[in-house]
């Protein structure tokens, strides 16, 4: 993984043209859009799934199923929906 580095970024961050200060638009190379695909693919892949264009929660769901993996009966739905919420009082309560 690695910051933009196209032609007009500015301190490694994209900004937009300003015409005012004839400040040019940070150039989206293919190095940027490969590394992130990549580094996406490979959280995907980790989790044994296939790349499926169609679906668009990949990402999201590998990550649920390796916190899940890592956490198991820990998750529990937290204040932001859909989204867990680490509890080890939780797990900590059903033991006793």
């Amino acid at each position: 993984m690695h910051r933009i580095d196209g032609a007009g970024h500015v301190n490694n961050q994209f900004v937009s043209e300003d015409p005012a200060t004839n400040r040019p638009p940070t150039e989206v190379t293919a190095e940027i859009l490969n590394a992130l695909q990549e580094e996406l693919a490979s959280v995907v892949e980790r989790t044994g799934r296939v790349l499926d264009k169609s679906n668009n929660t990949q990402v999201g769901d590998s990550i649920q199923n390796m916190i899940e993996a890592r956490v198991g009966d820990d998750l529990v739905p937290g204040q932001v929906v859909g989204h867990p919420v680490y509890e080890p009082e939780r797990k900590r309560a059903k033991e006793s």
